[in-house]
């Protein structure tokens, strides 16, 4: 289906409560069903938004497998579960940026290095879990209006209750690893990663993100900050010192699949992602 946004409405402010085991592995099927509570996305409004690509042997191609969003030209951010089993090497791996289309005019970037956080552990539960990434590709990839950054918010920054924020992604079962992301002052910061749920789109049961403001310190370790910026500096960081010049962009031809967007009900009304969203450590 097309790529799709979801947006997020934060009705109870993150908790680190009752321990649900949930192992969050990215499913072997293909259904295309829409983003609970979704809607297409016009253009290339979130330009960050990455296709992880994982080869398929029996179909010969290289397979959509999760979300991701790009935080550096030559970096991605993404969640840890999609990029296991720990022995699976950085070749496994294909990003696909700029698309808005999935699997429209593939122009696949390698992936050269993976970092996954020391403390991810696969039977992720609400009292922590780690379930981050980083994906060095082989090289930067060229900025435009299509392919471009989101911001990371400080450490300091705290989401506060009924902000409303979105999730983006191809409104498949494979959207774990994509950014949650919230405006402020103008600015897109990612506050979040799609990590698990224990009911898809059931009204009583949260989704799961994992909390990037507690990861910054560990992701300024790994990727190039500006000139002068700490993890704790405001009101938002931004990666990577250099940019590409703009270069022109046609968008692709017909439909293929497109990106999508929606947001649960405060109140009475048909269920969506769920009326509570959890951010985790």
């Amino acid at each position: 289906g097309p790529l799709q946004m979801l947006w997020l409405l934060f009705l109870t402010l993150p908790f680190p409560g009752g321990s649900v085991p949930v192992t969050p592995a990215p499913s072997p099927g293909r259904e295309s069903v829409g983003i609970v509570g979704g809607c297409d996305v016009s253009g290339w409004r979130y330009p960050w938004q990455v296709s992880l690509r994982f080869y398929d042997m029996r179909l010969g191609l290289w397979q959509h497998e999760c979300g991701g969003s790009l935080i550096h030209p030559q970096w991605v951010l993404t969640a840890a579960h999609c990029v296991e089993p720990e022995d699976l090497e950085a070749c496994a791996f294909r990003v696909q940026v700029g698309q808005l289309r999935l699997y429209d005019h593939d122009q696949l970037h390698k992936v050269a290095e993976i970092i996954r956080h020391p403390k991810f552990n696969a039977s992720l539960s609400t009292w922590g879990g780690a379930d981050i990434a980083l994906l060095r590709l082989e090289a930067p990839v060229m900025l435009s209006e299509h392919v471009n950054l989101v911001s990371l918010p400080p450490a300091s920054l705290r989401v506060p209750a009924r902000k409303m924020c979105w999730v983006t992604g191809w409104g498949d079962i494979l959207d774990a690893g994509g950014p949650l992301v919230c405006r402020w002052n103008c600015t897109w910061l990612q506050v979040g990663i799609v990590s698990w749920d224990h009911q898809c789109g059931h009204r009583d049961f949260p989704g799961v993100y994992t909390r990037v403001t507690s990861y910054v310190p560990w992701i300024c370790r790994h990727v190039p900050l500006s000139p002068g910026q700490t993890p704790e500096d405001g009101p938002f960081l931004t990666l990577g010192t250099y940019y590409h010049p703009r270069r022109p962009d046609s968008p692709p031809d017909g439909p293929v699949s497109t990106l999508a967007a929606g947001f649960p009900a405060p109140g009475p009304g048909p269920a969506t992602v769920g009326s509570l969203q959890v951010l985790v450590p």
